[in-house]
């Protein structure tokens, strides 16, 4: 299960070296980082001659401290001396914690050179891992690299996520990044099965930074990259509306509202919104920390083939074997730059997650989901998530703007988990406040741009532009008009579509 994600929380995320016995280091420590205090006393005598023992002084002296002498011990030239002899003699001992001070006064590629597989065997490394003090680092990250690569070799995808989890937030995101495509659903169900709470965040976050930095497009440039792609793949017009409404925060207006507006009016309105800076306020930050806590229940308890927060990209393979997509369907798979709450993949169903203040935006934009996905599949594919699958209702203490409490969760109707936040004081009631969210209601058909006031910026259009959006020459035209007064870049393949824009 996954735990409560508070500020402090995540602050020690980021000193979590991920030990596979589930404690936690001491010490917040780079793999990759400055090595921190030198080896023991006993083994400063390892710079190589006289001239060397003389800069260590004076470096010493200028510094004030032993740190001088690590940095010095870790310049020496390569070749066999007097630390191989006594690494030899601590190996042969078996004294596992002088091994791994004298690797770390090493240069790292003595270093690696001492800890490869032909050199050190699987039983001492792990005996060497065992052994390794929270300071010496440059050790961990040498070893956990080893296991790291072995692990994905092996395709044990358990092991390469608690492996991956000793390393710091950068050293997980580059690792995350380096994967094959083709593994990446097979390393994210490896992780929900190996650990929880923070160790699992951080190992998802890295795999969500993964695909953040696929592309420097801005958001316009981008969404209409994905428009032309599914044209030239022969989906229906009225599905890419659906992507560019979710994409793009389009909904439409209450009766009767903006009934003369233009598409011309659409794309200004557009524009404006894809040029505004926002800034994202304490009770969004809040809410996004509820959707964390309430995905990954729901993942811990379906593993493992449901995914929170991750974009299209991450499950596009199997989606395109198990339904037969073509080339050009898989291709806009890979692109579709989507990330709907929670996808059960084994129950093909879909949630969006939101404040009960937002229910009616929850089954709206959970409906856009499903006719999104299933248009690109060109089948009737995924339905409303269930109201009683595990995960979809429950009750966590929580901490909403540093203040203690209980958040619960409900999911009142098919595919729309909705939370409230009650104070510590309210904590006795918490689980009559679940039930009463989880009961099905009438008022959850209210109007979609009345809930939408209290969620986010949005672009409200009205009901005959959005017909005629429903087209690709007017939507096309629109997202160039748009993306030309946002001062936004027209994509390459949408040059000749968009022409009218100009």
């Amino acid at each position: 299960m996954a735990v409560t994600r508070t500020p402090t929380t995540i602050v020690d995320a980021n000193r979590d070296h991920g030990r596979a016995d589930g404690t936690r280091a001491v010490v917040a420590l780079s793999a990759t980082g400055p090595a921190l205090p030198s080896p023991s006393p006993s083994h400063e005598h390892v710079v190589a001659d006289e001239a060397g023992g003389a800069l260590v002084r004076e470096i010493s002296r200028a510094a004030g401290n032993r740190a001088a002498a690590a940095w010095v011990q870790r310049q020496e030239r390569p070749g066999v001396g007097q630390p191989d002899e006594d690494l030899g003699k601590a190996r042969e001992s078996g004294r596992w914690t002088d091994v791994a001070k004298i690797l770390n006064g090493m240069p790292d590629a003595q270093l690696r050179d001492r800890v490869a597989p032909g050199v050190l065997p699987p039983a001492e490394r792990d005996r060497l891992r065992a052994a390794i003090p929270d300071w010496a680092h440059r050790v961990r990250g040498a070893v956990l690299t080893l296991d790291y690569n072995e692990a994905v070799a092996a395709r044990d995808w358990q092991k390469a996520a608690v492996t991956v989890n000793g390393f710091d937030d950068a050293g997980i995101r580059d690792r995350m990044a380096a994967l094959d495509p083709a593994v990446v659903t097979d390393f994210y169900n490896g992780a929900a099965a190996a650990m929880s709470g923070v160790s699992l965040t951080r190992v998802l976050n890295g795999l969500r930074d993964r695909y953040q930095q696929t592309t420097s497009e801005p958001l316009g440039t981008r969404t209409m990259t994905v428009v032309s792609m599914m044209r030239a793949a022969g989906v229906d017009a009225s599905v890419a509306l659906s992507y560019v409404r979710l994409k793009l925060g389009i909904v439409p207006a209450s009766a009767g509202e903006k009934e003369n507006q233009s598409v011309e009016d659409v794309a200004q309105d557009l524009s404006r919104a894809l040029s505004a800076v926002m800034t994202q306020p304490p009770q969004l930050l809040a809410g996004n920390l509820a959707h964390s806590l309430i995905g990954g229940v729901y993942v811990a308890a379906n593993a493992p083939w449901a995914f929170y927060d991750l974009p299209v990209l991450a499950y596009a393979a199997q989606l395109a074997n198990r339904f037969k997509a073509t080339g050009t369907t898989k291709d806009l798979l890979m692109n579709l730059d989507m990330r709907p709450d929670i996808v059960d993949l084994a129950r093909l169903e879909v949630y969006e997650i939101k404040p009960a203040s937002s229910r009616a935006l929850a089954v709206a934009e959970m409906r856009e989901y499903i006719d999104l996905m299933d248009g690109i599949l060109k089948q009737s594919v995924f339905r409303p998530g269930n109201r009683w699958n595990p995960g979809a209702t429950g009750a966590l203490p929580f901490t909403d703007q540093g203040k203690d409490g209980v958040l619960v969760w409900g999911c009142p109707v098919p595919g729309a988990i909705l939370y409230r936040f009650l104070p510590k004081e309210e904590e006795p009631s918490a689980q009559r406040a679940r039930q009463a969210l989880h009961e099905p209601e009438s008022e959850y058909e209210a109007s979609v741009a009345a809930a939408a006031a209290v969620a986010v910026p949005l672009v409200i259009v009205g009901a005959g532009a959005l017909a005629a959006l429903a087209e690709y020459e007017a939507l096309m035209t629109m997202l160039g008009t748009a993306l030309r007064f946002a001062g936004q870049a027209l994509p390459r393949v949408a040059g000749a579509a968009a022409a009218g824009a100009r």
